[in-house]
């Protein structure tokens, strides 16, 4: 368990990997999200877009 431990320990110091992996997931998660409120007429609000447009630059 703490060799689990150290490596999630590793990989965050790591800023590759956040900026490879982890970044781009949550970008396409907003990014579909907002797009889902678009579509579906939900309720919509100018903050995720404005992160949505933010991370997919990124």
């Amino acid at each position: 368990m703490d060799k689990v431990l150290t490596n999630y320990k590793h990989y965050l110091k790591n800023w590759r990997f956040i900026f490879i992996c982890i970044l781009p997931a949550i970008a396409l998660f907003v990014t579909s999200d907002v797009i889902f409120e678009l579509l579906f007429h939900q309720n919509f609000y100018l903050s995720n877009l404005i992160s949505a447009i933010i991370l997919f630059l990124i």
